[in-house]
């Protein structure tokens, strides 16, 4: 079990996220799935958004917002994923021959356009290769916070754009990016979300 706030984590029976205090509520797993199983037939990626989450106050991950038609899954990019995946492409750059500029031009553009990968992935498969990706069900979120990202001092923790996930148990998930305000990006969290969205330019 992972804190949803800080993804700290939680040790069976523990009951505050000791990285940030946050109460921990006996529902939020892994996955924090509360909807009814659906088939694969109704699965549909409807966009991904790269994020950041904060771990404690040194340590920030990339981690990716997979918008499907009733759900949103987070895949976390962890320094050991991505050490394994790297690991994983190098492998295939040295197999094809590749030398050694054009091989590190091409890991380049594998972790550039690394977020396409879920563009095709069921939430099964994303949440199968992290403990810590979980996904959520739209009805089970009280408020999602989107403002738009505005070019600031890199430093200040108030910079860049804000995506905050509030759950209907009080728990919020608190993720900073990098998106531009975009008038399609608010259809579509609006056609997803509805009056639970509050989008801020």
């Amino acid at each position: 079990m992972f804190c949803t706030n800080c993804g700290n984590r939680i040790e069976p029976g523990q009951l505050f996220c000791t990285s940030c205090g946050t109460r921990v509520a006996g529902e939020v797993q892994n996955t924090v799935n509360y909807s009814t199983p659906q088939t694969h037939a109704s699965y549909g990626v409807v966009r991904v958004l790269t994020a950041q989450k904060k771990l404690s106050m040194f340590n920030m991950i990339t981690c990716y917002v997979v918008l499907f038609n009733d759900r949103l899954v987070l895949a976390h990019i962890t320094p050991e994923f991505q050490k394994a995946e790297s690991a994983r492409k190098s492998a295939e750059i040295r197999a094809s021959g590749t030398g050694f500029f054009k091989g590190s031009a091409e890991m380049m553009r594998f972790w550039s356009y690394y977020h396409k990968k879920y563009e095709t992935m069921s939430p099964p498969a994303i949440l199968a290769e992290c403990p810590m990706n979980m996904e959520i069900p739209y009805n089970m979120i009280s408020q999602l916070l989107f403002r738009a990202y505005e070019e600031g001092d890199e430093d200040s923790s108030s910079s860049g754009g804000d995506l905050n996930i509030s759950l209907s148990n009080g728990n919020v998930i608190k993720l900073k990016h990098k998106h531009d305000h975009s008038k399609a990006l608010n259809n579509d969290l609006q056609s997803l979300l509805g009056f639970r969205l509050k989008y801020k330019k």
